[in-house]
Parts: structure tokens; sequence; C-alpha cells
């Protein structure tokens, strides 16, 4: 039987070899593939494997010919995915390991319209700054989340190595974000709000799914700085400052709506409807790593703040000295 051969690379290191073998034979089915590897029709250095058997840079892996339409389809199963709209994406800071980008606005992130994938973008820059070092099966990704109506800091992974590092750091609650946001409402102390979020989601108009409160679901913290007072067609408005300890499905605009001060414009949360650019602003304004980190990157990002939330501010919020925070 033919066989047409695969070499891991560094961004292939210690994965499993199903895995491997769904990102190169992509319109197969994970059960399928196992049904493959189990047979004998995908091989590791030569030899009949499981499906669990890591691999490691350096690896051969062989799969059989007739699963691949042709020797040149098998070379180009990990290249370029479909094109996507060109937009330019500006980069806070890249190195071999993460892209740091200062997310548009009403993009998404992996899913929603096909021309404005922020995932489909990333990867195709990718590849085409890396035609010549495509791993089997590593494809940048975001390590985190941001709504598609968010702005601001949103961090990619450039190779394995990263992706495991930010994600590991994220899981331990080692990675600081803070946000900044337009409320309902005045206030001039800082809050602490802590309610438990369900892992249900409720549906409204237009197919969107919002989050709701729940005792019985996961703990969420979120800490609110008033940093000036304003007013918007003649009603009180605040902006502020948002740290949040958790990561919760839609958290900001959630708690926001609980504490009786919702994204001024975020309707879906009960919050009025603006006339403006955007439907809420709602901006990822800085983040916090680790010391010393093994990943050579900044200790802190600060994302300058879009333009139409600038003139927002500068209408609205008059009194707020934009230009000692817009660094």
């Amino acid at each position: 039987m033919e066989f047409i051969h695969f070499i891991a690379t560094e961004n292939d290191n210690e994965r499993r070899l199903d895995k491997i073998a769904r990102r190169i034979l992509k319109d197969e089915s994970l059960s399928a593939i196992y049904k493959l590897i189990r047979k004998g029709f995908i091989k590791l250095n030569e030899k009949k494997q499981k499906p669990e058997s890591i691999v490691f840079c350096g690896d051969k892996i062989q799969i059989a010919a007739f699963l691949l339409n042709n020797k040149e389809t098998s070379k180009k199963t990990n290249l370029i995915p479909k094109e996507t709209e060109e937009i330019k994406i500006q980069v806070i800071f890249k190195n071999k390991y993460l892209r740091v980008i200062n997310k548009p606005y009403d993009y998404s992130v992996q899913s929603g319209k096909k021309e404005k994938n922020l995932c489909d973008i990333i990867s195709k820059s990718y590849y085409d700054e890396n035609k010549n070092s495509s791993s089997l099966s590593f494809r940048p990704g975001a390590l985190h989340r941001l709504d598609k109506k968010t702005t601001g800091l949103l961090v990619f992974s450039e190779n394995l190595i990263g992706a495991r590092w930010f994600s590991q750091a994220l899981k331990a609650n080692q990675i600081k974000k803070s946000y900044l946001a337009i409320l309902e409402g005045h206030f001039n102390e800082k809050k602490l709000w802590c309610d438990s979020i369900s892992n249900q989601r409720d549906k409204i108009k237009n197919g969107f799914y919002i989050s709701k409160e729940n005792e019985a679901g996961l703990k969420a913290i979120t800490h609110v700085e008033p940093l000036s007072l304003g007013t918007y067609k003649n009603k009180p408005i605040t902006l502020a400052r948002i740290f949040i300890e958790t990561g919760r499905k839609h958290q900001i605009r959630l708690h926001s709506s609980i504490h009786g001060h919702p994204l001024l414009g975020d309707t879906a949360y009960g919050g009025r409807k603006i006339w403006e650019s955007q439907d809420f602003f709602l901006h990822c304004w800085t983040m916090e790593l680790p010391k010393d980190n093994p990943l050579e990157i900044y200790e802190t990002f600060i994302c300058p703040i879009p333009l139409n939330f600038i003139n927002m501010i500068k209408k609205h919020l008059p009194d707020f000295n934009i230009k000692s925070y817009n660094k």
C-alpha cells in the first residue's frame, strides 16, 4: 500500500496522533479517524499505533494515499484557508509566540459572517508569513473571547508554546484585564459586583442569546471604577473602568444590567437604544501579564481607544482627559 509521509514540526510536538490526523484529513469525522488509525491506514513512525499516541517533533506520520485526493492535495492540506475580507488589523505586539491585536468593532472572533471572522483573517496572515514552515496541526487561534461589538485587546497564538502558556496563565487567573465602558446612570464610588451566572442562556429576538443570573451558576466578580460623569440625550451616564476577576460569557454586560447600570445602547441587556455609530461602547483597554514570563512579551499592554469611542467621550463626557489615557 502506498503512503504519503508527513514530518511533525515544533508546533505539533506532544499532540495526539488522532488530533493531527484530523487536521490533515479535515473532511473525516473523529470516529472515522479512530478506525483508520486502528486499521493501520494511519501510522506513526511506520508502526501501527493507538489514536491517543503522542507525536513529537521530527516524528513521521504516514497516511494511506487513497485517503488523499493526490500528492499535491496532501501537500496543501494545512495551508491558507479560504479568502476573507481584506481589512487592516492593528497589531499591538507580535513575536514567535503570540500576536496581540486591537480588535475592531462589529467583527466576530470565530463565528458570524464569514467575511468578518477574525480567526480566518489572522490565519491567512499567519500562513502568508510562514509559507515554508507550516506545521501539520497548528492553527493560530484566539486565546480568549471578546464579543462581536466589543473592541480592544485580543490575543492570538503564533505557535503551540505560546498557546499553551497563555491558556494556562489565563486559567490560573494570572492575566488581568480591564475595560472601558459607558454605563447608564451616575455613580461616584467604586463598586464590587458578585453574582453567579448560569451556564444556560436565554434566546431573544434575531437568534441572539443572552446570559442570565442564577444562584446555581458560576461565580462572577466585577470591579467598577467611575472615571467621569456626563449626559446623553439629557440622561445621566458614567464612563467607567471595569476589572474582571472571572471571564464569564457577557459578564460585564449582564452585571451592569443586574445592578441598574446597563451599557448605554445595549438593548439586549436593558439599555436604551442610541443613535450613534455603534450599538454600545465597551473596550478591552489594558492587560497585565506575569512578570518575567518565558514568552518575551510585555508585562502590560494598553490598547488605544477607538476613534468612535473618543468622539463619544468628547461629546458627552467632556470632563474626562482623554489625552492622559489614550496612550
